[in-house]
């Protein structure tokens, strides 16, 4: 830049000389112009020389050169940060879902008619307490403990028409009335329902024993509960030392029938 700036500086003042030697050449060519060289120019002004022109143009140029400096400092585009994505996945907690408790009841057997069973063995030997009565069947028909003097085991089985268990085992008392009739064994049913109730169930289940009415005499077995039963002799004497409380299978009752039937 500083080189072509002096060049420049030369080329002017060349131009300016040229001009200034085409003017002097210009006033001595014509004759007839006035000569204003003695009025204009002092004679003892020193003489022009252009090489002190150019001299003067040379040393009075510019010392300070206007530098266009390009701007260093690159424009720098900051691209925005990433976003930053939560690191905490929040957590779904799933309730808890408690089952409710279901509490299933107890079902308690109807006190009237209990399964249990005397804890006393079957005896024959006579309890020295004797038992007789008089009542009617369902016919209204006179029934006495003399009518079965000549039996030699009585089972008393009291019972209710409206007692599951009581009818339930009523069909097998009716087929060992059948086989152990002809030894001595008489099975008498005792009830406190209506005739009508009672009469419907006997016919139903073919039960050929007799029937007869509980009345207040047959009290002294009332356990509280049904089918009770209790074995005398053909005379009243009581053999079972305690009632039997339940129902209980053919087999058992058979059982229990030999044992005083033997003794």
């Amino acid at each position: 830049m500083k080189r072509r700036l002096i060049g420049c500086l030369l080329l002017a003042a060349l131009l300016l000389l040229c001009s200034c030697g085409a003017k002097q050449g210009d006033t001595r060519a014509n004759p007839l112009a006035p000569d204003t060289t003695a009025e204009s120019v002092p004679t003892n002004a020193p003489a022009t020389d252009p090489t002190s022109a150019l001299t003067t143009v040379l040393t009075t140029a510019p010392t300070a050169v206007l530098t266009t400096t390009k701007p260093t400092a690159t424009q720098t585009t900051t691209k925005p940060s990433t976003t930053t994505k939560p690191t905490t996945t929040p957590t779904t907690t799933k309730p808890t879902t408690v089952k409710p408790t279901t509490t299933k009841p107890t079902t308690t057997k109807p006190t009237t008619v209990p399964t249990t069973v005397p804890t006393t063995a079957p005896t024959t030997k006579r309890t020295g307490e004797t038992f007789t009565f008089t009542t009617t069947d369902m016919d209204g028909n006179a029934v006495a403990s003399a009518d079965f003097a000549g039996a030699k085991v009585i089972m008393v089985n009291m019972w209710e028409p409206w007692c599951g268990p009581c009818v339930g085992e009523m069909p097998d008392l009716q087929k060992l009335y059948t086989k152990y009739q002809g030894q001595g064994l008489v099975i008498l049913g005792v009830t406190t329902s209506p005739a009508t109730d009672v009469n419907s169930t006997v016919t139903r289940l073919g039960i050929t024993y007799p029937i007869v009415s509980g009345n207040a005499q047959f009290n002294r077995f009332d356990t509280g509960y049904v089918p009770t039963t209790v074995f005398l002799d053909g005379e009243g004497h009581i053999l079972s030392e305690e009632p039997y409380i339940g129902s209980k299978s053919g087999t058992e009752w058979e059982r229990i029938i030999l044992t005083y039937l033997q003794g």
